[in-house]
């Protein structure tokens, strides 16, 4: 039974405590987060379009290069 069907509360504050600290974790802080989060959805895009790959292999590079102090 979904969580807003039922009486209680306490299922509301755990989903609620559950995605605040989710939100902390899956937050952009960086270049590098920015270009890892556009390899993920290059690489959803190779499901559709195989050669997409290529785009998920470039953003990689860029968040590594990034990452060692390259482009900010």
């Amino acid at each position: 039974m979904p969580s807003f069907r039922t009486g209680s509360t306490d299922v509301n504050t755990i989903q609620h405590r559950y995605f605040q600290e989710l939100e902390k974790d899956c937050s952009v802080n960086s270049a590098s987060d920015a270009y890892y989060l556009s390899a993920i959805a290059w690489f959803c895009l190779t499901f559709i379009f195989p050669p997409a790959v290529i785009g998920a292999v470039v953003c990689v590079y860029r968040a590594k290069k990034v990452q060692k102090g390259g482009r900010k």
